[in-house]
């Protein structure tokens, strides 16, 4: 489980008054790969594929300015059963381009009706999303 611990990309996780406190590693990875879906498609909110209908990942692309570059803000509402989590969290670009280039890779290589915004992204793709800063393309 991820609490507010960094990784080692730019992952943050901001847990808020309704957010749960700590964050599933499987959930940390779909959400990010949900964002770089999101840059891939060049939308600013998307259902999340992979969880019960009404999940959806939304940004407004607006960077918050840091000393290393910028960050963008991510917010999440995952619906499984009958519980449905909200999420913020923060990637900066670089990484968002790293996880949006797998993508691409895996669309190339995939089916042709295969499209993360619609469907689960295969675990073999998924576990490329736990260090966007040291990752090497399927």
């Amino acid at each position: 489980m991820t609490g507010k611990a960094p990784t080692a990309d730019s992952w943050q996780y901001h847990p808020t008054a309704v957010s749960p406190e700590t964050i599933s590693d499987d959930t940390r990875l779909r959400l990010k790969a949900a964002a770089c879906a999101l840059r891939l498609t060049q939308t600013e909110h998307m259902s999340i594929a992979g969880y019960d209908e009404g999940s959806i990942i939304m940004t407004e692309w607006r960077p918050r300015a840091l000393e290393e570059g910028s960050e963008i803000l991510f917010k999440a509402k995952v619906v499984q059963g009958a519980r449905t989590d909200y999420y913020n969290f923060v990637l900066n670009m670089p990484d968002i381009e790293t996880g949006t280039a797998l993508l691409r890779g895996a669309i190339r290589t995939a089916f042709e009706d295969w499209s993360p915004s619609k469907d689960p992204i295969p675990q073999s793709i998924l576990a490329h999303f736990d260090n966007l800063r040291h990752t090497s393309h399927p």
